[in-house]
């Protein structure tokens, strides 16, 4: 087992003691690297005397720090968490009976969920970012566990050994973003399994230290080598996924009615969820509001994203209202869920109550700092308040993001706008 940990002793010493407690019975060995932390962290980890401790000097990032401690380890079997995880009762042994089954198997993941109820990372599909796991910004209802074949997963991740001596270790240049993705995707068209458990979950603290706005080099690097994700879906890929996949693919391109024709050919027990959020998406874009309305609302009660789309066909309607009593409840559900930030702002707008829309976009941009549309409706404010030179100065940083996603509107045929 492998964890990186930064400047956090109190939740690497939550993170270690669970393992303690919940992987008895099973021959590990635990090693920790200290990426150059000052607050005390290194000290405790020097007093454990079960654990295999290195340390940096400096904090060379997540990506380098964890290739580090991989060289170290030649065992078959290599589970990579965070240090903000916290395991739970059996997750290794199902992680482990879900892989000893399959040779073709070679990564295993699991639901993530936060210490409030939600889930963060399910099973995944390479597609943007709040399309890419199926139970994003969803409150943990029991969900999402099911147990299939999957493009990607999270959460504790077991990795057979082949996979690595095949392709290679995490991209180091994508600095502590999206590397995790992209060894996924490179496992995936190496011709290797990827399995998603959802009968396990383990707790993600997801830590205050939040990466400040630098996604432009990160996103370059990973668009260059993804792009579109054309390579997907593979000739093996799960049945739902590739519907899910095209589905999500035909909509970014501003073909609703061909992503509703591909929905319509299969639905399953495991991912109806997905399929009903997906063609609410599509009717939305559609205009065809009630039926959209009417495929939404079973969902609304977990869904942050079905919650945001019943606000996008209230404000179609005229009823502003009732459009921010939905995108706030989207908050409620998924408090860093980006774009339900930036629809609440241009709402408050509207209604003439510009201070109260800075403030909250000063709050989206604390807690999901990774979200450029926040940033953009937080420029938009002061474009409209007389601040240009405030506005510029966001754009300028907002620049080479939008470049290479087509634009601050790219994102309006997956969260459309108001």
């Amino acid at each position: 087992m492998v964890v990186v940990t930064w400047n956090a002793v109190s939740h690497v010493e939550r993170c270690v003691n669970a393992i303690r407690r919940h992987s008895s019975g099973w021959p590990y060995r635990l090693r920790v690297l200290d990426n150059g932390s000052t607050d005390g962290t290194a000290r405790w980890l020097r007093r454990q005397k079960d654990l295999l401790v290195l340390s940096n000097a400096r904090n060379l990032g997540v990506t380098r720090a964890t290739n580090r401690l991989l060289r170290t380890t030649r065992a078959e079997w290599i589970v990579r968490m965070g240090d903000d995880t916290e395991v739970t009762p059996r997750w290794l042994d199902r992680l482990w009976y879900a892989a000893e089954g399959d040779r073709t198997i070679g990564i295993v993941g699991c639901r993530g969920v936060s210490p409030a109820g939600q889930i963060e990372s399910s099973d995944g599909i390479p597609a943007p970012q709040e399309w890419m796991w199926s139970g994003a910004f969803e409150r943990d209802l029991g969900q999402r566990s099911y147990r299939k074949r999957a493009e990607l997963v999270a959460g504790a991740v077991l990795i057979r050994r082949r996979v690595i001596e095949t392709i290679g270790l995490y991209d180091q240049r994508l600095s502590d973003t999206g590397e995790d993705t992209d060894f996924g995707l490179r496992a995936r068209l190496a011709g290797f399994t990827t399995f998603y458990d959802g009968t396990v979950s383990v707790v993600h603290h997801r830590l205050g230290r939040r990466r400040r706005f630098h996604a432009a080099r990160n996103l370059s690097l990973y668009v260059k080598k993804w792009g579109g994700y054309g390579q997907f879906p593979l000739p093996d890929t799960d049945p739902d996924d590739r519907i899910h996949l095209l589905a999500v693919r035909w909509v970014a391109s501003g073909r609703p009615a061909r992503a509703l024709r591909c929905l319509e050919e299969r639905r399953r027990g495991g991912c109806a969820a997905t399929v009903l959020l997906l063609k609410g998406l599509a009717l939305t874009h559609l205009g065809r509001i009630s039926e959209a309305e009417s495929v939404l609302q079973p969902l609304a009660r977990f869904s942050a994203r079905a919650e945001y789309l019943l606000g996008v066909l209230a404000s179609r309607k005229g009823s502003l209202d009732t459009a921010g009593q939905h995108l706030g409840k989207g908050l409620e559900l998924a408090p860093a869920f980006g774009p339900a930030y930036a629809a609440l702002c241009e709402i408050y707008l509207r209604r003439g109550e510009s201070e109260r829309a800075q403030r909250l976009a000063e709050v989206g941009i604390e807690r999901c700092p990774d979200y450029w549309v926040v940033r953009w409706a937080l420029a938009r404010l002061h474009h409209r308040q007389g601040r240009s030179h405030l506005a510029r100065r966001i754009l300028l940083e907002l620049a080479p993001l939008c470049s290479l996603a087509g634009g601050p509107t790219s994102n309006g045929w997956l969260y459309p706008d108001l």
